[in-house]
């Protein structure tokens, strides 16, 4: 029951943070945006050029390996990187958050109207 909790309260702490994250994303410029995100990231074990630069099937089981994304979590890491997009005009950050979003439509049972809305939005982009 103990190592139960510690996982819910790791995906609780990392919601808050990348919701908190994403937030002030918008008042920053892309080069002070990635490093943001990159000691974030660092934080809890990843590297944003590998998120970037791995296979689809690879990151997915990398995420999965990390017991703090969940599926709230991993579509706040798409947010981030369409966020990130729309700072710097480049579509390798769409693509990559349109695959995670993409994926957790394939893998939740849970229908989102906003997800749907924000592949959408990139589709429309890419």
């Amino acid at each position: 029951m103990l190592r139960k909790d510690y996982l819910v309260f790791q995906i609780e702490e990392l919601a808050k943070f990348m919701a908190k994250l994403l937030a002030t994303l918008s008042g920053l410029t892309f080069d002070e945006a990635i490093e943001s995100v990159e000691t974030a990231l660092a934080e809890r074990g990843l590297v944003l050029d590998d998120i970037l630069h791995l296979e689809d099937s690879e990151l997915i089981e990398t995420l999965k390996q990390n017991p703090a994304f969940d599926s709230g979590n991993i579509e706040n890491l798409a947010d981030i990187l369409i966020a990130l997009g729309d700072k710097s005009d480049d579509v390798k950050w769409y693509g990559k958050g349109l695959f995670l979003l993409e994926y957790l439509n394939a893998s939740d049972k849970i229908f989102s109207l906003g997800r749907n809305a924000k592949i959408e939005y990139l589709k429309t982009r890419l």
